[in-house]
């Protein structure tokens, strides 16, 4: 799913996602709370954030917790 917004249903995003930058330390969120001096950008929500991929960069990707692979299993596609 390169660079394409994850929808859960039709109309929120995937609660379970989770990207590499909200656990690697490069979360604009978190920098900018940890260094206000700098002034540093940040989006309005996580959709937003320039590091956002979808499933590419989820964590929980290919793993019991993301609900699309428990779908997959439960339709036998996995």
């Amino acid at each position: 799913m390169n660079n394409e917004k994850v929808y859960f249903n039709e109309n929120e995003y995937c609660p379970s996602f989770t990207g590499s930058a909200c656990t690697d330390g490069t979360c604009p969120v978190a920098l900018s709370e940890e260094y206000p001096e700098y002034d540093i950008d940040v989006p309005s929500s996580c959709f937003e954030c320039s590091g956002y991929k979808g499933c590419e960069n989820c964590i929980w990707d290919k793993t019991l917790v993301c609900p699309y692979y428990q779908d997959n299993l439960k339709k036998g596609e996995i």
